[in-house]
């Protein structure tokens, strides 16, 4: 189920897998601020998983994974869990977005984006 989505671009050039650790970030940050209950945490990136599950990272993402680490402990029973980049296509599809959008961030609150209509459909269960 779809309870909202929102879209932000950040200034910077930064590594594929610093930008998805924003993204997690910024994911459950807007999650909090909106009072959405998050019972799982999903990303196609296999190294995200590890640094939360160890939280022993010294470089550079170190700070955006404590960041992470502490907003999981202000949740209730929030797992995160690897999947395949084939079952990650809204996030793909919502981040192609942000990068021509008009507008920094962009939020949909109770509405599916057009933009992720086609693979939210696609994922009902029939």
């Amino acid at each position: 189920m779809v309870v909202g989505a929102f879209t932000t671009r950040f200034r910077g050039r930064f590594s594929p897998f610093i930008a998805e650790c924003i993204a997690v970030r910024e994911g459950l940050k807007f999650a909090m601020e909106e009072g959405v209950m998050v019972n799982i945490v999903e990303t196609d990136c296999l190294n995200i998983i590890s640094a939360i599950h160890s939280r022993s990272s010294l470089s550079i993402e170190s700070s955006i994974i404590e960041d992470i680490v502490v907003i999981l402990s202000w949740l209730d029973n929030v797992s995160c869990s690897h999947i395949p980049r084939s079952e990650n296509e809204a996030a793909h599809s919502l981040a192609r977005f942000a990068l021509f959008a008009s507008c920094i961030t962009t939020v949909w609150k109770n509405e599916i984006p057009e933009c992720i209509s086609n693979v939210v459909l696609n994922n009902l269960p029939i």
